[in-house]
Order: C-alpha cells, then structure tokens, then sequence
C-alpha cells in the first residue's frame, strides 16, 4: 500500500465511524473531522518529515479511538446515575 492509498482508505472510512449514529449527523461530522485531521496531519508530517499519508491515518485513528473511549465513558456514567 502506497503512501496515497492508505490515505485516501483512511480518510474515507475512519472519519464515518467517529461520534455519530444517525446519517444526518453522518454526513455533517465527517467532513470536519476529515478536513481538521487532513490539516494537523499534514502540518505535523511537513515538520517531522513523515510521510503525510501515513500521518493522516494514525491521526484519525487516534482520534477514533479517543471518541470511542469517550463515548464507553459517557454510557457508563449515564447508566450509573440512573436510579
């Protein structure tokens, strides 16, 4: 897999899976997790001299895996505060 491919694979499915459950939100969210990702990711590979692809989908999937931590906190609050 080329440096391209494992860009465009990550920015096309890691994004869908983040912070939504309906399509409306779907389609509004992943945009702008895309996008802001794509530009911090390539921010950071230009100043360590990273391969800018690689450096998007560590990104996302760190921001993948943050989401989902937050999200498994959040319902396990909520179902502890519930009587």
């Amino acid at each position: 897999m080329t440096n391209h491919d494992s860009l465009i694979s990550g920015a096309r499915t890691l994004p869908r899976i983040q912070r939504t459950d309906r399509l409306r939100g779907m389609f509004t969210v992943a945009p702008v997790i895309a996008v802001i990702a794509s530009t911090i990711a390539f921010v950071l590979a230009n100043h360590y001299d990273y391969p800018p692809g690689q450096v998007t989908v560590a990104l996302l999937g760190a921001v993948l895996a943050a989401l989902w931590v937050a999200r498994w906190l959040g319902q396990r609050t909520a179902r502890q505060t519930q009587p």
